[in-house]
């Protein structure tokens, strides 16, 4: 074997892994996205004690109003802002909630209307890769990368079967 083919053969073993990898990793995004799970990046510090400034956390967008209970770090909607503040207490239609940097809970309570979602976990690396996912700039340029690895998949990818005989003679007749 040359060592043309030699190198070859290992960028398309390298390819079809690098493959493997995107088709993985979209599955895991789909699936998810379709359970609710969500990306939200922490600017501020109201609940440095558990999750620091410059964050990236995930939240349920499908979590039930109703099961929230107090400790529950929650998403909410106030004054055209998204808020990350933890439940201090709460009734049937409404949380109270409170920064844990602040010494006072928040002065308005949170509503269904207002609830986004509940904080399952968050990590400390990414934030600036996710900050910069979300500009507009990001969207092209990830849009652009995907377009070029379709366009490679069709270069580099495994050739397409041969057409059975019958289907074939389809064409021949037209």
């Amino acid at each position: 074997m040359k060592v043309q083919d030699q190198r070859k053969a290992v960028l398309l073993k390298a390819y079809n892994i690098f493959r493997i990898a995107v088709f993985i990793c979209a599955f895991l995004w789909l699936l998810s996205w379709l359970y609710g799970l969500r990306l939200y990046i922490v600017t501020g510090s109201s609940l440095s004690s558990d999750i620091p400034a410059e964050s990236v956390c995930i939240y349920n967008k499908h979590a039930w109003f109703s099961r929230v209970r107090v400790g529950d770090m929650i998403l909410y909607e106030h004054d055209g802002m998204t808020v990350a503040h933890r439940v201090v207490a709460r009734s049937d239609k409404a949380l109270i909630t409170k920064a844990d940097s602040a010494a006072h809970n928040d002065p308005y309570v949170i509503t269904k209307k207002e609830f986004i979602g509940k904080i399952k976990t968050h990590f400390t690396a990414g934030y600036g890769f996710f900050s910069w996912l979300k500009t507009a700039k990001g969207i092209v340029i990830t849009g652009f990368a995907f377009a070029i690895f379709i366009l490679l998949d069709g270069v580099f990818g495994p050739p397409l079967p041969e057409l059975p005989d019958r289907v074939k003679k389809i064409f021949k007749k037209g």
